[in-house]
């Protein structure tokens, strides 16, 4: 494995339900599963997968009615890679019980 040579972190969503409300949680991978260079568009990295963190696809809602979900995922990175930004978009739906 080869580290990579700058910084990254998962990302991060907050959201805000009834005290004690169960929000259901649905990942849509970013289209074609790629991640694309913002400074020339046939750079792409495959998006191997999207994954929610530890507490898994549903929340229950502190005594606030906050909660917080974090994204991460795999990419796959060719030894070629040209380096840069990449970006895509997902979603992540919260499905209010």
């Amino acid at each position: 494995m080869t580290p990579l040579p700058s910084s990254y972190q998962a990302a991060s969503f907050d959201g805000l339900a009834a005290p004690g409300e169960t929000v259901a949680l649905t990942i849509t991978p970013p289209p074609l599963n790629v991640l694309v260079s913002t400074t020339n568009n046939n750079d792409k990295i495959a998006v191997n997968s999207l994954n929610l963190d530890a507490g898994g696809p549903s929340r229950v809602a502190d005594s606030t009615g906050s909660f917080t979900v974090y994204v991460g995922g795999t990419f796959g990175l060719q030894a070629n890679q040209a380096a840069g930004v990449y970006t895509a978009q997902f979603q992540l739906t919260s499905d209010y019980q």
